[in-house]
């Protein structure tokens, strides 16, 4: 949504529900038309009874009315207020509703924050303070501290124009054409002399609308900067802007949390923050009387804001908030009257004395709290999740009646999901099993090796010896990379090398180190998505590349066991079996390279699941790239033990870890790989020279090349951002919540 400065604005500061709530039930009252309404809380306590008494009232009289509350900020509305608003003609919207998982919300990321109201497109209200009875003073010492304003005038339209569309059905475009000429929308004449901005922070088009206007007024102060904020942990950029402001003379001043928050991380978070801001000479004030709810500023003589949004990475990142930016000498001095009053007799001063009180023993938790809630955000992006959605709540007029008996008794119905089967018991039983087995021969091996040896071992490693053994493993990754190259022909897509090669690197990294979930699925779809591949066309690069790998897998250890250059001494009749399953392994290869080449139809079904099959060449090619892989992977571990072993058994041990990495199910196969190898090589080397070798194994072959894909992901996201900013189209005029992550208009639960 598209918005710009209008001129003409009245705008009245309100203060608490004492001065907020009347205001709302006048207008309520006085509606004729329409009532929008978006609150992060609604509570059944006097407030919440109020607002619910007074929604029914106005939808009797004829007048449309949507609610529109966030499922984890209002968890607990019963049945019967639901019931009550819906059939007076209330339309109650939920923000991504979800269920409880053991009694505990799920829905905790993305909340829709803003707190509006609009009635008749003609008065408005912006600002922090929810429909609940902890805003009142007569709520005790807990009640909060907030703000709202008040708004008549031309920018009413541009608020009502958002809040209308957030809820509007989607329609087809006769639909909206016939909507526009039926009713168009209003428009304010000017009221007053302020000039006002609603600017919006969302996750699609206005991702840090909010954030810049405190920038570019902080940047431009020349004389006095006051911020009040609840929640205050902000960006590097914003901190940065303060610190030199108060460097240049202006005086700056926080108004912050001094009472125990509802987040208490939160209040942590800005305490971090007190020592560097002091030391730069920002006044830091503790609003003590009760909790601070509030979310405004003022610049110097003009400039104002109040709003929803906090001062934090939920906020600035995360939440759907909504603010009002003003430009009014008279408002701007009537908040800062407010303010100032707050800061003499309510606050107490930061001192630097107190600030640094104890740091020493607190530097190294405030360094992982701040880095923590720092990167917040970017680790909350990666979670799995599914979209938010907004739902029309339904509930059944009357009660359901409780079932009569029937006379006979009806068969039981069938359960939403079936009863696990044989299979899957022995599966999961085969699973435990082998854990249990490999936790024991972990136990057995931590307390029997000589670990002054195994760092005296690796103290003995050369750097010749690394360098060759890094060469071998960037070699490796190099071979691993080409099976998307091979993709992209499979599937044709239009992905440069240069792009797929940075990609594939990063997805077999965390493969390695985090499991398939997060390597091969969760970052390929990210990132080949950012480049404009359809979810089908990734979903058929990263199942060739699987298959590559492990086809390559099964032909090399068909070889290596069959051919009888590896047999593990097991037993007298380990030979035949590592011979029997070594002919099979060698039988599925070349199976799957005829059925390439000589199949009539060219897609197979498995599991419902349509597979096309490669053509025969594009199939040897993946039988040679995928041993390839697995033959440098060995490598590496044969130089590390520094040839004290034949290449062939280390290769052996190596696919012999692997079948047992993927029962186990365990990321990176950590200690199923040091057990096999230990068991299997133990007797002839050593222990301790094994693990020596196995260590920097791990550091030369997933650890390194961990924090290059770290590096080379950031590049990608940066570069991605940088792109998408370049190639930004013209924004929508009809406001979203989130075009990628939630579908508006309603539906019923």
């Amino acid at each position: 949504m598209k918005t710009g400065w209008r001129d003409g604005n009245r705008i009245e500061l309100l203060e608490n529900g004492e001065q907020f709530y009347p205001r709302v039930w006048d207008a309520i009252r006085d509606a004729r038309r329409e009532i929008l309404i978006e609150t992060f809380i609604l509570f059944e306590d006097p407030v919440g009874l109020q607002l619910h008494a007074a929604l029914i009232e106005a939808a009797q009289r004829g007048v449309e009315v949507d609610l529109t509350v966030d499922d984890y900020g209002s968890p607990d509305l019963s049945d019967d207020f639901i019931r009550r608003l819906t059939e007076a003609g209330v339309r109650l919207h939920l923000f991504d509703p979800a269920p409880r998982l053991l009694g505990m919300r799920t829905n905790l990321l993305h909340r829709m924050h803003r707190k509006i109201v609009v009635v008749d497109g003609q008065r408005a209200f912006v600002g922090g303070i929810n429909f609940s009875a902890d805003h009142l003073d007569a709520f005790g010492p807990e009640a909060k501290q907030d703000y709202a304003v008040e708004v008549h005038g031309p920018v009413v339209d541009d608020i009502h124009r958002f809040a209308k569309a957030a809820v509007a059905p989607q329609r087809r475009w006769w639909q909206r054409r016939r909507t526009r000429r039926s009713s168009p929308p209003a428009r304010n004449l000017p009221e007053g002399t302020a000039r006002a901005m609603f600017v919006l922070r969302d996750n699609d088009e206005h991702k840090d609308d909010i954030e810049r206007h405190y920038l570019k007024a902080i940047r431009l102060a020349k004389r006095r900067i006051v911020i009040a904020n609840a929640y205050f942990f902000p960006g590097y950029r914003l901190l940065r802007q303060l610190r030199l402001a108060a460097r240049r003379g202006v005086d700056v001043q926080l108004v912050v949390q001094g009472q125990q928050a509802d987040v208490a991380l939160a209040r942590t978070g800005a305490r971090l923050l007190y020592n560097h801001l002091l030391h730069d000479g920002v006044k830091i004030h503790e609003y003590t009387r009760r909790p601070l709810h509030g979310k405004v500023a003022l610049v110097d003589d003009e400039w104002a804001t109040v709003g929803s949004s906090n001062l934090d990475p939920l906020s600035l990142s995360l939440n759907l908030e909504s603010n009002l930016v003003v430009r009014d000498a008279g408002f701007n001095h009537e908040l800062h009257a407010r303010l100032d009053r707050l800061i003499q007799q309510h606050c107490q001063p930061v001192t630097m004395e107190s600030a640094i009180r104890g740091y020493w023993w607190r530097a190294p938790v405030v360094f992982f709290i701040f880095h923590f809630l720092r990167h917040f955000p970017r680790i909350a992006g990666w979670l799995p999740r599914r979209p938010p959605r907004l739902t029309l709540a339904r509930i059944p007029a009357n009660p359901p009646e409780p079932p009569r008996p029937a006379a006979k008794p009806e068969p039981a119905a069938k359960p939403e999901t079936a009863a696990p089967t044989w299979r899957t018991r022995a599966r999961r039983i085969v699973t435990a099993g082998f854990f249990l087995t490999v936790a024991g021969l972990l136990a057995v091996l931590a307390s029997n090796v000589d670990w002054g040896e195994v760092m005296r071992t690796l103290a003995q490693i050369r750097g010749e010896t690394l360098a060759l053994a890094g060469a071998t493993a960037l070699g490796s990754y190099l071979v691993y990379t080409s099976f998307d190259v091979l993709g992209k022909r499979y599937t044709g897509h239009p992905l440069p090398v240069s792009q797929i090669l940075p990609i594939t690197f990063v997805c077999y990294a965390f493969n390695l180190n985090l499991s398939a979930w997060v390597g091969s699925i969760a970052f390929r779809y990210r990132l080949y998505s950012r480049l404009g591949l359809d979810n089908a066309t990734i979903t058929k690069v990263f199942t060739f590349s699987l298959t590559t790998n492990w086809l390559g897998y099964i032909w090399l250890a068909g070889v290596v066991f069959a051919t009888g250059l590896f047999e593990p001494k097991l037993g007298a009749l380990s030979g035949v079996m590592t011979r029997g399953l070594g002919g099979l392994l060698l039988a599925a290869a070349l199976g799957y390279l005829l059925l390439c080449a000589f199949s009539r139809r060219r897609s197979l079904t498995v599991r419902g699941h349509e597979v096309e099959l490669p053509s025969a060449r594009l199939a040897l090619l993946q039988l040679l790239l995928g041993s390839c892989n697995w033959t440098l992977m060995a490598a590496t571990i044969w130089i590390l033990l520094g040839g004290r072993v034949d290449y062939p058994t280390v290769l052996g041990v190596l696919l012999t870890s692997g079948i047992a990495g993927v029962v186990a199910h365990i990321p990176a196969g950590l200690g199923v790989t040091e057990a096999v190898f230990v068991a299997l090589l133990g007797d002839q080397l050593g222990r301790g020279p094994v693990l020596a070798a196995l260590i920097g194994y791990r550091a030369v072959y997933y650890l390194v090349p961990l924090a290059m894909a770290t590096v080379i992901y950031l590049l990608i996201e940066a570069q991605a951002k940088n792109l998408r900013r370049k190639n930004a189209g013209p924004r929508l005029e009809a406001p979203q919540y989130d075009r990628h992550r939630a579908r508006l208009g309603s539906r019923a639960t």
